[in-house]
């Protein structure tokens, strides 16, 4: 997989046509986007959000892909133009970052009063990501890397990876937030929502509380919350063929003596594949690349400077 450097992003080449369509791409202001960077839980978010957004339609969700319903947008199929000729409510997933994803938005200029789409993100601890972006990419014949993982945290620390740097990937979305994201009273209101996976997966129904909020959707009695977390618990998803991307061994894509697409979804499952020289190599390029930027605890681990 060749990469290009665009914008301090690392983009594949694959993806470029899509980023040049973007010009030509308008979003809508009912239009729900997940902007994140790979490996953090993405998939669980986006069957969170479609099921919230379409009233815990369960036998929707049985009977109809996940890429169907949340299209890649950079993915050739369907397509940016497929996408942007959809009439439905659109529910979008992209790892672009907004400074790829979306034109700029200073204020007084003609872009600041164009259409805004509901945007979520979710970010999670860069080690458990690390490891499970490792086990992606020799799992995905696309990226087909056979090396070690000592090999790979010299491709992933510097953000040389498909939409890396992570960093910089939780930065933008940050930016964004802070850009036109809580500057509104209601929380229906807001355009940006930042989700912590560990936040998710420790408090499932305070974080669908502001989901349901962020989305302008009731909150879910308990009834309804526990059918939600069933359904989108790491035993039924990895079973679910709408969203486990099984049918990438149909495809070809998966190498099949790797791990599957839903390999663990444990928080601080990284203890058990990082030794001690390398968790010193990730604190450090944690601390000088994350230092002073956040104020999140990814489960047991603070990054609060």
């Amino acid at each position: 997989m060749k990469m290009i450097t665009y914008k301090g992003f690392t983009i594949p080449e694959e993806v470029i046509p899509t980023v040049k369509a973007l010009k030509d791409f308008q979003f809508r202001e009912d239009d729900v986007v997940i902007t994140s960077f790979p490996k953090t839980g993405v998939t669980w978010l986006q069957e969170i959000v479609w099921l919230i957004a379409n009233d815990l339609n369960f036998d929707g969700a049985l009977t109809s892909p996940l890429q169907e319903r949340f299209p890649f947008l950079e993915w050739p199929l369907p397509g940016v133009p497929a996408i942007s000729a959809m009439a439905e409510r659109r529910f979008i997933k992209t790892h672009l970052p907004p400074t790829i994803l979306f034109k700029p938005l200073e204020e007084g200029s003609p872009n600041s009063s164009e259409v805004k789409p509901k945007v979520i993100s979710i970010i999670r601890n860069p080690k458990d990501t690390a490891i499970s972006y490792f086990c992606f990419a020799r799992m995905n014949k696309l990226i087909d890397f056979k090396d070690i993982f000592d090999d790979f945290l010299l491709f992933f620390l510097p953000g040389q990876v498909p939409y890396g740097p992570i960093a910089e990937h939780y930065i933008d979305v940050l930016r964004l937030q802070k850009q036109f994201g809580k500057e509104e009273r209601k929380q229906s209101d807001q355009r940006v929502l930042i989700i912590q996976y560990e936040e998710l997966h420790f408090h499932f129904q305070r974080e669908i509380d502001k989901l349901c909020d962020f989305l302008g959707k009731p909150r879910l009695d308990a009834e309804k919350m526990k059918a939600l977390q069933d359904h989108c618990s790491f035993r039924l998803m990895s079973v679910n063929r709408m969203v486990n991307y099984e049918h990438w061994d149909e495809l070809g894509l998966r190498n099949l003596d790797e791990a599957r697409f839903f390999r663990s979804g444990k928080v601080g499952d990284w203890q058990k594949y990082i030794d001690k020289q390398q968790n010193d190599a990730l604190n450090k390029w944690i601390a000088a690349d994350f230092g002073g930027i956040f104020e999140f605890k990814f489960g047991d681990e603070s990054f609060v400077e």
